[in-house]
């Protein structure tokens, strides 16, 4: 089982700072692509540029005047919420109220440096809105294990960040896979697929195209991949004994 940590600060009612319990640094260039401030073109090059000097990649996007430290703020501020709307997610947890402490090490750097208030009530309110919509996306994509590839259907009518992640739907990878390159959250990463689902723009791999990629993968001894293609195979057949038997050699 996974075990997940959150830290919450509350001062005066208002949310201050969240953190992960990891020092990861925050997701920002996916979110100030979506605030419309980059490209997807930009934030590819300053990752590039980054993953060669290891500096910070909003210290690198600032440097090169691609965006202000207003928009990094506003980015920082929205990636929190995010992760304060997923807990709404959660089925079980265990939470423990420490008054006054806030040890400033479970804190990003960047985080601290920014001024932050956000309403509780308003995250509340806002979180109760997307678990209703979450059920409705879940009567389409039920779990991370689908795999989805794109359609014929003719790309019109969709924004640079739709097109960008239509790219990267090819039948190769399942729904977890996609989370770590969308420039986006969870909750429109899926939200997205429902809405490509419902015009037509994508569609579920088969029974048997899962099987054929597993087994290729299985072949060359890739069996990481294999398991994603014989997971999604058995949500599709449920009752073929045949797939979890292969699943469970694959695994084993």
């Amino acid at each position: 089982m996974c075990i997940r940590d959150r830290y919450i600060f509350f001062d005066h009612g208002e949310i201050r700072r969240l953190s992960t319990g990891t020092p990861e640094e925050l997701r920002i260039g996916e979110i100030l692509v979506q605030l419309g401030h980059m490209t997807v073109e930009d934030l590819d090059k300053a990752r590039e540029r980054t993953s060669q000097t290891r500096k910070s990649l909003a210290l690198e996007l600032h440097k090169r005047g691609l965006v202000t430290k207003d928009d990094i703020d506003q980015a920082i501020i929205l990636k929190i919420q995010e992760e304060l709307y997923d807990l709404f997610l959660w089925s079980a947890g265990n939470f423990e109220f420490d008054m006054g402490n806030c040890p400033d090490e479970l804190f990003d750097e960047q985080q601290k440096s920014v001024p932050i208030s956000i309403n509780a009530n308003s995250v509340i309110m806002e979180g109760l809105r997307r678990v209703d919509e979450w059920k409705v996306i879940h009567t389409k994509i039920s779990t991370y294990d689908d795999v989805f590839i794109r359609t014929d259907q003719t790309i019109q009518g969709l924004d640079e960040l739709q097109v960008a992640f239509l790219s990267q739907v090819d039948g190769t990878q399942p729904v977890s896979e996609l989370l770590k390159n969308f420039y986006g959250t969870r909750f429109e990463l899926c939200k997205l697929l429902y809405e490509l689902l419902d015009h037509g723009f994508v569609r579920y791999l088969t029974t048997e195209e899962c099987v054929d990629h597993a087994s290729n993968h299985r072949r060359r001894k890739e069996m990481v991949e294999a398991v994603h293609f014989f997971r999604f195979a058995t949500q599709l057949a449920p009752i073929d004994a045949d797939l979890f038997r292969q699943l469970g050699e694959v695994l084993s």
